[in-house]
């Protein structure tokens, strides 16, 4: 079985560290300690997030590794994009969309957009406090304000 494009875990020979990489041309220097010796491939991981996980379990300790993977597997699995998220591209459009011939914005009008998209948060307080905050919108009288951008 062919090593390229796999996810693969070495055991530098030198400091003994452990490291991961995507091929066998990957362990050609340790990233711990720089040493370009011949590197021990110890074991393959089915994705990043695997390798991640092994690399970091084969540094640790093997009288701790047993509970360290313990804990490991019962932590939340980490989410870095929100699916609900609204983009900062779409709430600026919503902006833009909701001011009035004098680029007025008034309180209501931009809670109605946002209603409209079916977007709860921010809530239009929460988006008008943002755009004041960034320099997009100034307060014009009582729940107007002026889009500046």
């Amino acid at each position: 079985m062919s090593d390229e494009g796999q996810f693969l875990i070495f055991r530098c020979a030198d400091c003994e560290r452990c490291f991961g990489g995507l091929s066998a041309k990957a362990s050609s220097s340790c990233p711990a300690c720089g040493s370009a010796a011949a590197h021990k491939l110890i074991d393959r991981a089915t994705d990043d997030d695997d390798l991640q996980r092994r690399v970091a379990l084969a540094n640790v300790p093997s009288e701790l590794r047993k509970e360290l993977g313990k804990r490991i597997d019962r932590m939340p699995v980490y989410d870095s994009g929100k699916k609900d998220e609204v983009s900062s591209i779409k709430l600026r459009s919503l902006l833009e969309g909701a001011r009035d011939e004098r680029n007025l914005i008034s309180l209501s009008q931009l809670q109605e957009a946002l209603e409209k998209e079916g977007i709860k948060q921010p809530s239009a307080e929460e988006l008008i406090s943002m755009a004041e905050s960034q320099g997009a919108l100034i307060r014009s009288g009582e729940g107007v304000w002026l889009y500046l951008e």
